[in-house]
C-alpha cells in the first residue's frame, strides 16, 4: 500500500476514530463538567491526528 497523504496511514485513521468515540463519551457527561474534564479530552484527543497531518502540510511539493 502507496502512502500519498495522512489520511492513508492507519495511526491516523485510528485517532480520528479515537476522537469521535471520546466526543460521542463525552456528550455523556454531566453539564458541570463541559469545559473542565470534557474540554480537556476532546482537546487531546483531537490533537493526535492533527499532529500526524501537520509534517505532511508542511513538506515541499515535487
Amino acid at each position: 500500500m502507496s502512502v500519498r497523504s495522512y489520511r492513508d496511514l492507519m495511526v491516523w485513521r485510528k485517532g480520528m476514530a479515537l476522537a469521535a468515540a471520546v466526543y460521542r463519551l463525552t456528550r455523556q457527561m454531566p453539564k458541570h463538567e463541559e469545559y473542565r474534564i470534557s474540554g480537556q479530552m476532546i482537546r487531546a484527543v483531537t490533537s493526535i491526528p492533527a499532529n500526524l497531518a501537520v509534517p505532511q502540510n508542511l513538506a515541499p511539493s515535487p
